[in-house]
């Protein structure tokens, strides 16, 4: 059943953009989710903000449309939308979210819970202190003669060849999806 939209907003006082998706209900005054374009209802909406639906579908076809389209726009500055973890990899998902934060300042109160939150917490790097280190190990890896000596240069090289072809298939899937999505 086509009960749900693909949209796109267009806002042209700030030139940006913000794409959703929403199952109808009739007599809705849905206008959209994003938190961080102006929050109006549709029928409140600004002059300057103009709205598109681009297609009708099922709830699993276009949230999958969706997930696709956002993979490729969402982090592009000219769009509101921030990728949301169920739609990316978590590594994709996580530098979204720290983009979107980019040049907001936290606050005197914030940084201060950030400071208590990481009290007592060693440091993962502790600053190149081998020693340190050495003595953080978890009890289950001391002594661990099974783990992979990293500084040979056989790994080395295997890891190299492995991380070329991990690039060069990306970049064929990127090619590909690039191709399938012709109408933007």
């Amino acid at each position: 059943m086509k009960d749900t939209f693909l949209y796109i907003w267009r806002d042209s006082k700030n030139k940006k953009y913000y794409l959703g998706m929403h199952k109808h209900i009739d007599g809705d005054d849905y206008a959209h989710s994003s938190s961080k374009m102006e929050s109006f209802k549709l029928s409140t909406k600004p002059e300057y903000m103009k709205r598109k639906i681009l297609f009708w579908d099922s709830y699993e076809k276009i949230r999958k449309l969706e997930g696709n389209i956002l993979e490729k726009k969402a982090l592009l500055e000219i769009y509101y939308n921030v990728p949301h973890p169920k739609t990316l990899d978590p590594v994709r998902a996580g530098k979204a979210g720290g983009l979107s934060n980019r040049d907001i300042l936290k606050s005197v109160e914030h940084k201060r819970k950030i400071s208590e939150s990481n009290t007592g917490q060693s440091s993962h790097w502790l600053k190149g202190d081998s020693e340190k280190k050495r003595e953080n190990l978890s009890k289950t890896m001391t002594g661990n003669t099974n783990s992979k000596n990293h500084n040979t240069e056989e790994y080395s090289n295997k890891q190299s060849e492995a991380m070329k072809k991990a690039w060069e298939r990306k970049r064929n899937k990127k090619k590909e999806s690039v191709s399938e999505n012709k109408f933007w």
